[in-house]
């Protein structure tokens, strides 16, 4: 019962975000229609990032990463494509070098889960117990984000770390909590 409070608590806090009254911004020198594309981190995944500005106060941003997970007994590999819509908010520092501000937003990411080094029938022996979801073809995330978001005034390029605690849902077995979720971003934006 306490992690459902908690996920209403984050989705909510995210959604005032959204809604709060201050002017958008973006950090550094991007526009309207601009395109970044670089590399993104977090919770041993790696891979591309890229982001869409709709407008001055709106965008879009993907990922397509990919990752190993550890865990007690064996390793998994994990796979995800994502999509973000994010809400660029008020500058926190504005200077002759570079701007801070920050975002907030929601995404869902679509994925799998395979673990490493494991037979078929070891797969379907832990499937079958429902205690752990060792072999998940399919996990659907969502993600409320809360982000800073570092712009440059001589060079595009972004650096923007982000808070994004995920409801991971595993059809057939249920879901989990991850309130400790963040996400390392750098892109190059082509003006």
């Amino acid at each position: 019962m306490g992690c459902r409070w908690w996920g209403a608590l984050l989705w909510a806090l995210t959604i005032g975000a959204l809604t709060m009254g201050a002017p958008p911004a973006q950090a550094g020198n991007k526009n309207h229609n601009d395109f970044g594309l670089g590399l993104t981190s977090g919770a041993q995944q790696y891979g591309l990032s890229g982001k869409y500005f709709l407008n001055a106060g709106q965008a879009i941003q993907g990922s397509l990463t990919a990752g190993m997970v550890p865990s007690s007994n064996v390793g998994y590999r994990h796979t995800s494509v994502g999509l973000d819509y994010v809400v660029q908010k008020a500058r926190i520092r504005q200077g002759e070098r570079y701007d801070v501000s920050w975002n907030a937003g929601a995404g869902l990411a679509l994925g799998g889960l395979n673990p490493i080094g494991v037979s078929e029938e070891e797969r379907e022996e832990e499937n079958d117990d429902g205690d752990d979801f060792t072999y998940a073809p399919v996990v659907l995330t969502a993600s409320p984000l809360v982000g800073l978001e570092f712009g440059f005034a001589r060079v595009p390029i972004d650096i923007v770390m982000e808070y994004r605690p995920t409801v991971n849902y595993v059809p057939g077995h249920g879901g989990t909590f991850n309130l400790t979720a963040t996400s390392l971003k750098v892109r190059y934006y082509f003006l």
